[in-house]
């Protein structure tokens, strides 16, 4: 009892669009499991879409993504956080790899995979075509799965588009996947996300912990 009461053990059930799992929720979930190693941690990584339904239905305790217009803003606590930096990903061997500044005109004609339309990060890298008066890429392969995409990626000179975190990752050690991002001439960035609970529900002890520890992960980026 003393443990639950604490936020040193119980259940936690968290979701989070790609960038914040990978750059919010690992760190923060190393932490807990540091002081609260018999805390059990779910984490669903998932599109807003899906985040937010399962927070309305009471599914998970907290989220990390983006607040939609299909869904009543009032029924959730709405932590501002931070916005993502879009990242282009190839392989090692791809054309472009060891160029030392790449501009959208040379992706144009390129093969692109990328989440489908409506996808935040989509919309970013369509709309950084749109500002320097270029269209859309015409060859685009569609899907919200990463595996997929890095699977595609390793055998094509497909350009990916996904957030910076991300794409970090996969390209320092320990995991340096022979993957390397772009140097894009232009920065884009990506609409910030949230950190979003039920109004309705109170967070339990390890909820709230593990909570601080993501908020306070990202106070520390933001001034590091």
């Amino acid at each position: 009892v003393q443990a639950l009461e604490g936020g040193l053990g119980g259940a936690v059930r968290v979701g989070a669009v790609t960038g914040p799992a990978v750059g919010l929720l690992v760190p923060a979930i190393r932490a807990l499991k540091h002081t609260a190693p018999e805390a059990e941690v779910t984490v669903d990584v998932a599109p807003s879409r899906e985040l937010l339904r399962q927070l309305a239905a009471g599914e998970i305790d907290f989220a990390l993504g983006r607040v939609l217009p299909e869904f009543d803003s009032r029924l959730f606590e709405v932590h501002p956080m931070r916005d993502e930096k879009l990242a282009l990903l190839v392989r090692q061997g791809h054309p472009l790899a060891r160029a030392a500044s790449v501009t959208l005109t040379e992706l144009m004609d390129y093969e692109w995979i990328m989440q489908e339309r409506g996808a935040p990060i989509r919309e970013a890298t369509m709309e950084a075509f749109g500002a320097v008066g270029l269209a859309e890429p015409a060859n685009i392969v569609n899907s919200p799965s990463l595996l997929f995409m890095l699977a595609y990626l390793s055998r094509s000179d497909v350009v990916a588009a996904m957030s910076e975190e991300v794409a970090q990752l996969l390209t320092r050690p320990p995991v340096a996947a022979g993957f390397v991002m772009l140097p894009l001439a232009r920065e884009v960035r990506v609409s910030p996300y949230y950190l979003l609970s039920l109004r309705r529900r109170p967070l339990s002890p390890v909820a709230l912990r593990l909570r601080d520890l993501v908020i306070g992960f990202a106070e520390a980026q933001r001034l590091g």
